[in-house]
């Protein structure tokens, strides 16, 4: 267990803090930093420093030969040291012989000399306490007060420190506010809002990290705008040219083989121009914006879509909130997906409750299956399984669509293999 520690603590970084934490964190140990050597150099020099000898053995000798002798009353003798308290604000302390006290005045009880000292000194394990011995060997022990005003500044500088501490958190949080707000930014810009942009006031660098931020967000939105306008003004043109071919197969006569396989490579290529604008609005975390969302019948919608499909239909009901022609292009994409590579079994479409809060439909065939590792790539954009023929059909559209209209839902789509051979593609989507 105690091995545990040491790989625990250097697991700790300051980097895994915030930078508001890290910033004030430094402030706050260079300001204790600066305290704890304030401390030890009043402690350790300067008062040391005031030891004045000569200052104390003075005024020991004064107070000294103003005493009556050993033998005179202590209250004669309490009134000389009294007096001398008095005058210099000092702490005194008479001892007899025996170091035994006689009197002692002033701002704090002395003790007596170890037995240790028989000479004039410093008292040893005391601050400013010196000790005179008298001729007739009584003990005298005296204390200039001082420590006062080094106690004072001591606590001056902790609350200095304190107040400063408390100070600076606002400039510190001020200045990581706007970080924040610029790391907000960048990640609601990754996620597709090409038109978000940060606050860029103040000529500091995080101001300047702003404005290049703004000033590159502009261009890639720009430049992202360019390419959707030219993606659906060249899709726009083409079906014009279509539309003229299969207007010229029909007036063409002839062979009508060759005309219906010139007509469905037509058809395919319209198809494929619809999918790829539909593709491209739904790039867009915006795309479902402007749409008109209302309470969809899931379980009606699939009814529907196996009716045209000759699949099977069972489940329970439920109600979804979205567009009924981006949810019925979902389902007929899964259909027509099983259709396509089902080898002409059955099609099973399932409904079912999930914890009460979402709604799970499923598409279910009989064709070849789809090995694991590409579970996750035939929802990619143009990609098809290894293996699969240009004959059946689809240009690898369908299953990316699937699970873009899915995420514009609030909802997921997955693909999983069906026991016994075959595919099952899974969508779940928050119930109304």
């Amino acid at each position: 267990m105690l091995r545990a520690y040491p790989s625990r603590l250097s697991r700790f970084s300051l980097t895994r803090l915030r930078m508001k934490q890290q910033i004030y964190l430094a402030i706050v140990a260079a300001l204790l930093v600066a305290f704890l050597l304030t401390f030890a150099f009043s402690r350790y020099v300067v008062q040391p420093s005031t030891r004045n000898t000569a200052a104390y053995a003075t005024l020991a000798k004064f107070v000294s030969d103003a005493l009556p002798p050993l033998g005179a009353p202590e209250a004669a003798q309490a009134a000389v040291v009294k007096d001398w308290v008095a005058r210099t604000r000092a702490a005194i302390a008479l001892y007899d012989p025996n170091r035994k006290l006689i009197v002692a005045a002033g701002h704090r009880q002395l003790p007596a000399p170890p037995a240790s000292q028989t000479t004039d000194g410093w008292v040893p394990g005391e601050s400013n306490v010196y000790a005179a011995v008298l001729p007739d060997e009584r003990w005298m022990v005296v204390a200039v007060e001082g420590r006062g005003n080094l106690v004072t500044f001591e606590l001056a500088l902790l609350l200095i420190m304190l107040f400063v501490g408390a100070g600076v958190y606002p400039v510190v949080r001020k200045l990581t506010r706007r970080l924040e707000k610029l790391q907000h930014t960048v990640a609601e810009f990754g996620a597709g809002n090409l038109s978000v942009r940060v606050d860029a006031a103040g000529g500091d660098e995080v101001g300047m990290l702003a404005r290049s931020f703004n000033h590159s967000a502009g261009q890639l939105e720009a430049l992202v705008k360019a390419q959707k306008s030219l993606l659906a003004n060249a899709s726009h043109e083409l079906r014009s040219p279509l539309a003229r071919l299969q207007m010229a197969v029909g007036l063409m006569g002839g062979d009508a083989e060759r005309a219906d396989e010139i007509n469905r490579n037509i058809r395919e290529l319209d198809e494929l121009i619809d999918e790829i604008l539909l593709a491209s609005r739904l790039d867009s975390p915006q795309a479902m914006q402007g749409l008109q969302l209302v309470p969809v019948d899931l379980n009606q919608l699939l009814r529907d879509e196996c009716s045209r499909y000759g699949a099977t239909f069972s489940g329970d009901e439920g109600h979804i909130v979205g567009h009924p022609v981006l949810l019925q292009r979902m389902v007929r994409n899964l259909l027509e997906n099983a259709r396509r590579y089902g080898a002409g079994a059955p099609i099973e479409v399932r409904a079912a409750r999930v914890d009460g809060v979402e709604m799970e439909f499923s598409v279910w065939d009989r064709g070849p299956g789809v090995p694991p590792a590409e579970m996750e790539r035939i929802f990619e954009r143009f990609y098809r399984v290894p293996g699969a023929k240009e004959s059946a059909g689809g240009v690898g559209l369908g299953l990316s669509l699937v699970r873009s209209i899915a995420r514009q839902h609030r909802g997921t789509a997955r693909c999983v293999a069906r026991p016994g051979g075959g595919s099952g593609f899974i969508v779940r989507l928050p119930l109304e």
